[in-house]
């Protein structure tokens, strides 16, 4: 069984472990995609045929349903699906709890979590979301509530021009790189068959286009750099029960870099985007990326000057600002907005910023925006922070590729 991560941040830990599986001779070779079936009394899911590598040897796997339990008559849950050391297709059931993000369902959703790899002597090849009251098929949907786990396992690929597996022992199975028909075979000991794989790459993401890093819905002292924070909570919220709120009479600034805590981070390419709310105090409130990689404060911001009446990109090197973009803006305390920042948008080094207003728990029109700011590629880090003058509200941070 290879090396499992621990369930303590269930929602990526599964992902991870169906990562790290092949390198401990655990993966996924061929075929096995999972759909919903077509039975009306039960909740049944089809495992097309195709073959995985278990604890290094390959098993074929024939088409299989499997039947789930019933959804939870309120909330939805998470189930596994995998195949064991003989080819059969198991499932190991989830615990039901209420979702979040509240308006998001299946894979979009990090609660409930599925459930862990611990224990499984299995390969992972999905996971089910059952939604609340489900009973049968039909009450699933393959876009929504299948999430696919399968990780091609590539260990031990050779480099060889002959249509036969590249060593002579052939009671052991194995990969490896036929050049003649620029194909990777596989050959299995067992069924004494050679078979080339679909190498076919894959050109686009179908998955969710917007992610969720944080809601602040729960403790922030969970998430943001693992301590604890300055942030209290109250309502307004933009989404959810409650918003991270400063009052104090400063300002605060919070940091989480990768490996801290948050579900995921902004990349080259993605927007970042958090909803702001300023108080009548409110000096500004910044949305901060591209961290150096110590723990002074330098780092690329988009900034809500509220006290001045402007939407800008800035620099910030410990106490010095540099203003790489700037616009002016009437914004209104006691009111939602969206802060936003590209990465890269403009190209390297460029970033460019823009405020939104919102109608309700979206975004509703471009305030101001600074659509090409000064060029500037001296911080190039992965961290997502917050810093907030005086007073003010921020809830809702995600990313948009």
């Amino acid at each position: 069984m290879p090396l499992q991560v621990e369930n303590a941040y269930a929602a990526v830990s599964l992902y991870l472990n169906a990562v790290l599986q092949p390198g401990a001779g655990y993966g996924h070779v061929d075929g096995c995609g999972t759909v919903v079936g077509d039975s009306t009394s039960s909740i049944e899911c089809r495992v097309s045929t195709g073959v995985v590598r278990h604890d290094g040897d390959l098993v074929g796997v024939s088409t299989q349903d499997i039947a789930l339990q019933p959804g939870d008559p309120q909330h939805p849950r998470k189930d596994l699906i995998y195949v064991d050391r003989f080819g059969d297709v198991r499932a190991k059931q989830g615990r039901a709890a209420a979702a979040v993000p509240s308006d998001r369902s299946g894979w979009q959703t990090w609660v409930p979590a599925p459930p862990s790899l611990t224990g499984v002597d299995g390969v992972a090849i999905a996971v089910v979301n059952v939604p609340p009251g489900a009973t049968e098929s039909g009450d699933l949907s393959n876009s929504t509530d299948i999430l696919d786990l399968r990780v091609p396992d590539t260990s031990g690929i050779l480099n060889t021009r002959s249509s036969d597996p590249p060593q002579e022992d052939l009671t052991k199975s194995q990969f490896w790189h036929n050049t003649t028909t620029d194909k990777i075979h596989w050959y299995s000991s067992e069924s004494d068959e050679i078979r080339a794989l679909d190498d076919s790459p894959v050109t686009s993401f179908t998955g969710s286009a917007t992610k969720v890093l944080e809601n602040f819905d729960d403790s922030i002292s969970d998430n943001w750099r693992g301590g604890d924070s300055s942030f209290e909570y109250s309502t307004p919220a933009f989404e959810g029960s409650a918003s991270a709120l400063w009052d104090g009479p400063g300002y605060t600034t919070d940091w989480s870099l990768p490996d801290d805590g948050l579900p995921q981070y902004v990349d080259i390419g993605d927007t970042a985007n958090l909803a702001v709310y300023p108080l009548a105090d409110t000096k500004r409130i910044d949305l901060a990326i591209c961290k150096d990689e110590d723990d002074a404060q330098r780092d690329i911001r988009a900034r809500l000057d509220f006290e001045g009446g402007r939407v800008e990109t800035v620099r910030v090197d410990e106490n010095q600002t540099e203003t790489l973009g700037s616009s002016s803006v009437s914004a209104s305390a006691d009111t939602w907005y969206i802060l936003e920042i590209d990465y890269d948008g403009g190209g390297k080094g460029v970033h460019p910023s823009r405020l939104w207003s919102t109608s309700g728990s979206s975004k509703d029109s471009i305030l101001a925006e600074n659509a090409a700011p000064t060029k500037d590629t001296t911080y190039r880090g992965r961290g997502v922070g917050v810093h907030v003058a005086v007073a003010g509200r921020i809830d809702r941070l995600t990313k948009t590729r």
